[in-house]
């Protein structure tokens, strides 16, 4: 994640952007109508459709770091403004057999998203590929481009997770985005394969000379749902090419009709000059629905990386969120968010000095209006 200075802020003008907020959530909610299911995505013929999302934030980082960074967030890193963090229209067709998905926009995401290939191709673009679906064998489907990962349960746009914030494993246990072939086929009723040759972790441009593979399977049922991944392949690391794994695996329950959980769990290494680094944890969240219009999701992960290799320190980190969701209007969510993170190091930055904390309390507020579907 780039590194980004600004001035420190006066209270009153901090206190300012947070009325502003407030308002906004204010008049939104005055508008409140029973009905608050997802817009519909508009149909342009042909099987084509288009999709679109915007989404603004407030974070307040309660030990005031003078850079104004909420260390070890993703796409919420920045605090004190009210920020774009994703503006974005999509337009896709399902593979009958040829089929396509371009979801482009800017904002904080894309910024953050693309640190590794900030001038790359397709930095503007989340996804971009087209896609094959054989009527035999299978039904098996193929896409070419640039497309998510499949590691993980979260995705780049916020309303396809239950909480604001990306987990620790999201950030630095997982890639973001893959440039080149993936396939997937049922195999029955319950379970899906599939296979993958990508140009490795978060580049469409091959720095790699070689190619990562990812085996990975969706086992559904009514009630639950197993995915696992395995990615394989070499990777730079100064300069030499040295081969990088990861093992993610997700379960996804229903307990009951307004009672959701999953556990999400990854294993990675990277093989170095000296010995091969790992980085390993455990994220769980619960999304509880009481009513038709008010979520209320809870996560708590834990997160060790003993070498250092992805957060560069040496360290357990752990965090605790919870996020609760109103839908104010058909197609337009407030969420409001209460996240503490923690690490046997004091990672944190605390003040405009060079003070530092273990931990890092934030809290944020966001709107966020769609139509249509985007995400993996």
């Amino acid at each position: 994640m780039g590194t980004i200075l600004c001035d420190h802020l006066p209270f009153h003008v901090l206190l300012r952007k947070v009325r502003l907020l407030v308002f906004l959530l204010g008049m939104a909610c005055t508008q409140v109508r029973s009905q608050t299911t997802p817009l519909p995505a508009l149909h342009l013929g042909k099987g084509i459709q288009v999709s679109g999302t915007l989404d603004i934030y407030y974070s307040w980082n309660m030990n005031f770091p003078a850079n104004h960074l909420n260390t070890t967030h993703d796409f919420d890193a920045y605090n004190s403004s009210l920020l774009l963090n994703l503006a974005e229209l999509g337009l896709s067709k399902d593979p009958n057999p040829v089929g396509f998905e371009i979801d482009g926009g800017v904002g904080d995401l894309y910024k953050l998203i693309s640190t590794e290939e900030p001038n790359g191709p397709l930095s503007n673009f989340l996804q971009m590929f087209v896609s094959y679906r054989f009527k035999r064998a299978h039904a098996l489907q193929v896409d070419f481009g640039k497309f998510q990962t499949s590691a993980g349960i979260e995705s780049a746009e916020t309303l396809s997770g239950w909480n604001y914030s990306r987990s620790l494993l999201f950030v630095y246990a997982q890639p973001n985005y893959h440039f080149g072939l993936r396939s997937e086929m049922p195999l029955g009723s319950h379970l899906k394969v599939g296979l993958q040759l990508v140009n490795g972790w978060n580049h469409v441009l091959d720095v790699n000379g070689w190619r990562t593979i990812a085996a990975t399977s969706e086992l559904t049922f009514k009630r639950w749902s197993l995915f696992q991944d395995y990615y394989y392949g070499p990777e730079n690391i100064s300069g030499v090419l040295r081969p990088r794994g990861l093992y993610d695996v997700t379960l996804i329950a229903r307990a009951t009709d307004d009672l959701k959980l999953d556990v999400n769990v990854d294993v990675g290494y990277q093989r170095t000059s000296v010995n091969a680094a790992t980085w390993y944890g455990i994220a769980g969240s619960i999304q509880w629905t009481p009513t038709a219009r008010f979520a209320i999701s809870p996560r708590y992960e834990w997160f060790n990386d003993p070498e250092g290799f992805t957060t560069g320190t040496v360290q357990h980190l752990q965090e605790l969120t919870f996020t609760g969701d109103y839908g104010v209007w058909r197609g337009l969510v407030a969420r409001a968010e209460f996240r503490l993170d923690h690490s046997d190091k004091a990672l944190f930055p605390r003040g405009a000095g060079t003070r530092s904390s273990q931990q890092q309390p934030t809290a944020m507020l966001s709107l966020i209006a769609s139509f249509g579907s985007l995400g993996r």
